[in-house]
């Protein structure tokens, strides 16, 4: 959601066929979305999910921004409407020195929002990239029932799914009553989160090299499988992991209609911009997670809380060992906030 958040900010902008395009890239055609609904939407999203700094604690931290040329004349208008809405700023730059302060301030403003996890994120804009998006996600989980901190040891993981492959990584472990539905091509583990809003969601392939049959499988498996899910007693070993991407996400234009690259029309951008438009740069994309065995305790009644032994032989064993997909969701709203893919692990020194 935080990369469409940025997208539709520029999609709110556009007009005639560029609009078609973005609208149809970020689904919203297909489903017979307004621009009138897409800000409204996402006007409450923002604020339910990334609340401004110091409204009140939240568990993902977005930042945003899109960089444009002093030369294009940015519509006052426009953007306060871009800004309000969709909680995107428009930062303006000017010649390449002042571009560098620019950037040294973009450098430690992210720096500061994802607690120093990205110190440095560009340091240049070419010459002919008018307009650049940035959008940099931290997230760091907190569970509602914590995993054990005495029972961690270091288990297979196959990377790549592949048996040569196999590291040694540092496992987390907890025995609680979750929900879980095998399916078709996998297995699916519900994680609440301290925010009892959402939860994590571990889609387990059930063969090692099974990681794209549960890609492909993703969308219809959200959809029928987790209103399927059953509480049952579990003993799960989840490694720890660290997730950091990066991406340019100019791709997601690649292909469509058969097009190879994407430039708007000039008068497409009348509405956000008083002169001509050359040329639409990148969207730099980057994410990074903390998944460790953090997490926030729920008193049981211990009369109700089998022994070890009891609980060892009636639950059910969930080990991730290879490649799995991961889905942060709100099971009210049914909206996922984020999607990620593990596929290699390393132990961290």
């Amino acid at each position: 959601m935080s990369v469409m958040h940025v997208l539709s900010s520029f999609h709110f902008g556009l007009r005639g066929y560029s609009e078609k395009v973005f609208a149809e890239v970020l689904g919203y055609s297909k489903r017979n979305l307004t621009k009138l609904d897409v800000m409204q939407t996402f006007y409450v999203l923002m604020n339910k999910y990334f609340p401004r700094p110091g409204t009140k604690p939240y568990l993902f931290n977005s930042t945003s921004t899109i960089l444009v040329k002093r030369e294009l004349e940015l519509i006052p208008a426009f953007k306060h409407l871009a800004e309000g809405f969709f909680q995107v700023p428009y930062t303006v730059i000017g010649a390449k020195d002042s571009a560098r302060e620019t950037f040294k301030r973009l450098n430690k403003w992210v720096a500061t929002r994802t607690n120093n996890r990205f110190k440095y994120i560009m340091d240049d804009i070419r010459s002919s990239e008018e307009v650049i998006a940035l959008n940099v996600i931290y997230f760091k989980s907190a569970w509602k029932y914590k995993f054990s901190p005495y029972e961690n040891s270091a288990e297979i993981f196959y990377n790549r799914g592949m048996i040569n492959k196999a590291k040694e990584i540092p496992m987390m472990f907890m025995m609680h009553s979750l929900k879980h539905y095998s399916s078709t091509y996998h297995r699916i583990l519900e994680l609440p989160l301290k925010n009892q809003k959402l939860n994590m969601y571990i889609f387990l392939p059930k063969s090692i090299d099974g990681i794209y049959e549960t890609e492909v499988d993703l969308e219809r498996s959200v959809t029928e499988d987790l209103p399927k899910m059953q509480r049952t007693n579990m003993t799960v070993y989840i490694p720890k992991f660290e997730f950091q991407s990066s991406a340019y996400l100019s791709k997601c234009f690649y292909g469509l209609n058969g097009m190879k690259s994407f430039k708007p029309d000039p008068d497409d951008l009348s509405a956000m911009f008083r002169n001509k438009y050359s040329s639409l740069g990148e969207l730099y994309h980057k994410t990074y997670m903390d998944v460790t065995e953090e997490g926030f305790d729920i008193p049981l009644n211990s009369s109700k809380t089998p022994s070890l032994s009891v609980w060892t032989r009636k639950s059910m064993l969930f080990k991730v060992t290879h490649p799995f997909v991961f889905v942060i969701r709100d099971p009210g709203t049914q909206i996922i906030l984020f999607i990620g893919r593990v596929y290699e692990l390393f132990a961290k020194v």
